[in-house]
């Protein structure tokens, strides 16, 4: 599969999740775009909602939540952080003039009506929304491919939410495995579980990450992951409940490289010898040799040869076709054996 010009067959998608750290300032987000696509980002991303088509008003309006050492109305944080289908129309402008791919999770089917009117790519589905069974449906129907993360899911849902956009025709899939914790420990990780999605649904898969630091990402693409999301920031200082498990610009940049180096040394799995192997192998190998003076007609055993580098004559591994032998001419210590010096 091929998305925004990259085969994830021959390299890794990294998505750098700006999410809402830009605190729903779109000045701050370009600055991000800037960040992330100089750091190697493929795809940068962010979240299209509004607190009325994402929360029941009267529950978010007297719920509180913790950021920090302070505590805030829901709604009211919610509100604070949106960007407006301007904004994001503005900043998918933005990223593709910075070449760099645009995502934005949808969080109501206005909200991917408006995405699909502005011409995104495809189409990223949050963990809590792989139950919406409709909300996929829809999305489904459009026909893009679908990035769906599963963090909170049992097999049987994912398998439930997969089928239901297969259904529409759709099998452009791609199953993030993920852990829906803030941050997540490295215990309750288990990037085994990719392998599980793979041999399960035969779709591409990947990780949304959670953890603090790069190293987990890292493990995950030299286990096969094809797909990488993790939240990006400039700064971690700035507030928001994402920045402490945001990764930095130089971060980014290692996990770039990371990516690319692990993925290339993965290979297609065959044993081969590669060409530059060809030379340490002449060099490093060993041959027969002479042990001694070995006179002609004299039986080939470990008592007259013995084993040295380099191979430039009948290589070691061959002795037990020679064991035995009689030499057709004399040899002097140190000689190599050669095919023509046996009967």
């Amino acid at each position: 599969m091929k998305l925004f010009g990259v085969d994830i067959n021959e390299r890794p998608l990294i998505i750098a999740e700006i999410g809402i750290n830009h605190n729903g300032d779109v000045e701050l987000a370009k600055k991000m775009i800037d960040a992330a696509a100089e750091a190697g980002a493929d795809v940068v991303k962010f979240q299209t909602f509004s607190p009325e088509r994402l929360y029941v008003e009267e529950f978010a309006k007297n719920k509180k939540i913790r950021l920090g050492n302070k505590e805030v109305v829901l709604w009211d944080f919610i509100d604070s952080v949106k960007l407006s289908w301007e904004d994001i129309k503005k900043l998918k402008e933005y990223a593709e003039s910075k070449k760099v791919g645009f995502l934005s999770t949808p969080f109501s089917i206005e909200d991917a009506d408006f995405l699909e009117s502005i011409g995104v790519e495809a189409f990223k589905i949050a963990s809590p929304d792989l139950t919406t069974y409709p909300f996929l449906e829809h999305i489904a129907k459009k026909g893009k491919p679908i990035i769906l993360s599963t963090g909170t899911s049992t097999i049987g849902e994912i398998e439930e939410a997969v089928n239901i956009i297969k259904n529409t025709g759709n099998n452009k899939i791609i199953l993030l495995h993920c852990v829906s914790t803030y941050p997540a420990p490295p215990e309750m990780v288990y990037l085994k579980s990719m392998k599980i999605l793979k041999e399960v649904f035969r779709f591409p898969v990947g990780f949304s990450d959670h953890t603090v630091g790069i190293h987990i990402p890292i493990a995950a693409i030299a286990l096969g992951a094809q797909v990488v999301e993790k939240h990006f920031t400039i700064d971690r200082n700035l507030p928001g409940p994402d920045q402490a498990v945001s990764m930095t610009p130089d971060e980014l940049k290692i996990l770039r490289k990371a990516a690319d180096e692990i993925w290339k040394a993965i290979g297609d799995g065959w044993k081969v010898i590669k060409e530059d192997e060809k030379d340490v192998s002449k060099m490093t190998r060993r041959s027969i040799v002479a042990k001694r003076d070995i006179a002609e007609g004299e039986i080939i055993s470990l008592e007259n040869i013995t084993f040295k580098r380099p191979a430039l004559g009948i290589e070691a591994k061959h002795f037990y076709h020679l064991f035995g032998k009689k030499t057709r001419r004399s040899l002097k210590r140190d000689s190599y054996l050669n095919w023509s010096d046996v009967e």
